[in-house]
């Protein structure tokens, strides 16, 4: 079964708007709370992680949303 099938009819109807605003929500939540917390909490190494988890979630709700559109 070749790739194209499988995103086209097991993937890409997953990826709808709710979907992708969930994934930013998520991403903000790590990023604001979740990091505010570790941050007044002394746990450095955690911070810096929760930091980059979240940019990380931020940038890819979107390009995933787009990639569904574009193929």
């Amino acid at each position: 079964m070749p790739f194209k099938y499988v995103f086209d009819y097991s993937i890409k109807p997953l990826l709808t708007s709710y979907l992708i605003i969930y994934i930013i929500l998520v991403g903000l939540f790590v990023l604001v709370i979740d990091r505010k917390e570790l941050k007044g909490s002394g746990k450095k190494k955690d911070e810096k992680l929760a930091k980059g988890i979240g940019i990380s979630y931020i940038i890819v709700g979107p390009l995933l949303y787009l990639i569904a559109k574009i193929i």
